[in-house]
């Protein structure tokens, strides 16, 4: 296993490709009660005040919030025909994950000990906050900024102009006086995009797949979530040799158990209501 050492940072890009629609002009950033709002042409999405994606507060007047169950919250939502939220069959696509209970957050294993962020703020186990948001000519992002167990944690989730993606990268350092073992970083979300997206099929559950799995000789993982009706499609992965990714449960809480695909799928697809995960082994 290896070692955090002291002022040793390792930088991770956990990919997320949302209706491989994610393309960027004009965008806006915003801070809102502690949370992030950013928007594109074509992609908005809310962080919350611990770093999980969904807001814990209504989004701004101009933004598409569509989770009816939290109201005019904000989790992720998109335009896939580029043409105008209010045109096209369906207009937009989402929200992905906040309709019923919403689970989407992010979390680290610590030498045994499991550590989350998650249900849009509630669940706040890491303690930090949003300290940056920037939108200029080439990006729209924003910072969190956090610290648990001797680690300081970094996550900039950004939208690149013209992208087809999101992009959250985040960086993990040793601020203890001595090695931290077995460190392990994960997310986890529950996609319910077929629930009021017009056309989907109407349903909480999605047919989960892993696409691409890490090995010796292939350092991509993906697993996606597809729509029963309309082929809406969420992915989440890697280009990190160290990254894993798994179909299965809800409420997952273990990056260590993520990554080693404990009572979860790591190939294969289910149709199901049910999370999809990434770990990755630092």
């Amino acid at each position: 296993m290896k070692n955090l050492h002291k002022k040793t940072k390792v930088t991770r890009k956990v990919i997320a490709l949302i209706s491989l629609v994610f393309i960027y002009t004009d965008a806006i950033s915003q801070i809102v009660s502690s949370n992030a709002f950013l928007q594109s042409n074509y992609v908005e999405v809310g962080i919350a005040p611990g770093g999980s994606f969904g807001t814990s507060v209504d989004a701004p007047s101009g933004y598409h919030p569509n989770s009816i169950s939290y109201g005019n919250n904000l989790g992720f939502v998109s335009d896939p025909g580029k043409d105008g939220w209010s045109t096209g069959s369906p207009n937009f696509v989402g929200d992905y994950f906040l309709p019923g209970t919403p689970e989407e957050g992010w979390g680290l294993t610590v030498n045994g000990t499991n550590y989350n962020n998650n249900l849009t703020g509630s669940l706040n186990q890491i303690s930090g906050s949003i300290t940056n948001y920037s939108n200029s000519s080439t990006e729209v992002s924003a910072t969190w900024q956090g610290s648990v167990a001797g680690l300081s944690v970094s996550a900039k989730t950004f939208v690149a102009q013209n992208s087809l993606f999101i992009v959250t990268q985040v960086t993990i350092t040793n601020t203890s006086a001595s090695t931290i073992n077995n460190v392990y970083y994960m997310r986890n979300v529950d996609p319910d995009h077929g629930l009021y997206t017009p056309g989907a099929g109407g349903s909480y559950a999605t047919t989960n797949s892993i696409a691409q799995q890490t090995s010796s000789s292939n350092d991509t993982a993906l697993v996606t979530a597809t729509t029963y009706s309309g082929g809406h499609y969420l992915g989440l992965g890697s280009i990190d040799s160290r990254s894993r990714v798994t179909h299965g449960g809800f409420s997952n809480r273990s990056a260590v158990d993520i990554w080693n695909g404990s009572s979860l799928n790591t190939s294969g697809s289910a149709n199901a209501d049910e999370a999809i995960s990434i770990a990755f082994n630092i």
